[in-house]
């Protein structure tokens, strides 16, 4: 996009669509090469990582694999991609690779509660229960408001054996998001 041109709705659309175009394309070993150079010339980021997520949303893990990749063969260290490239392989039953790259991702951008909270789900998946009680709290300590992860936690202290723990955790949920209706179980 050329500098100072508006981001209006229509225009996102449109890059949207040429985006999800050329990531499709770039899955095709024959139109690759020239996808490659186009997608290349594209902003990465945000814009990008919202195209993957909404493939991930309506069940498309295979095109958000393609597109993670791509974007990753582009920029190696591009925080967004290698988040979602983890939560993907994770998905795909390749929890080892998710989580180390989830974990790449945290180290560029440590900030991003949603993020602690997906690794805490991931080592939750694969048997770390201590492992996810850290990426939670870690979550919940950069937002104190995060009911997911406020839940997620619970559920552990409880399966721990820790009932004032999880009770304490669900309360933070439902005070965070009253309507958040697995804190109620």
């Amino acid at each position: 996009r050329p500098v100072g041109s508006a981001i209006t709705p229509s225009r996102l659309r449109a890059d949207a669509e040429q985006f999800e175009k050329l990531v499709l394309a770039a899955a095709d070993e024959e139109a690759a090469p020239l996808a490659l150079q186009e997608l290349a010339g594209l902003e990465l980021g945000e814009e990008a990582a919202e195209i993957g997520i909404g493939f991930l949303m309506r069940g498309q893990v295979r095109d958000a694999e393609v597109l993670f990749d791509k974007l990753l063969q582009i920029a190696p260290c591009q925080p967004d991609a290698l988040h979602y490239s983890g939560v993907v392989a994770h998905k795909l039953g390749r929890s080892e690779d998710g989580i180390a790259r989830v974990r790449q991702s945290l180290e560029l951008a440590p900030e991003q509660a949603d993020w602690h909270s997906n690794l805490g789900i991931m080592l939750e998946n694969t048997s770390d229960g201590e492992g996810a009680i850290l990426a939670f709290s870690r979550a919940i300590e950069l937002d104190p408001a995060h009911a997911n992860a406020h839940n997620n936690l619970g559920v552990l202290h409880r399966l721990f054996g820790r009932l004032e723990q999880a009770e304490a955790s669900y309360r933070a949920a439902i005070a965070s998001n009253p309507e958040f209706a697995d804190a109620y179980r």
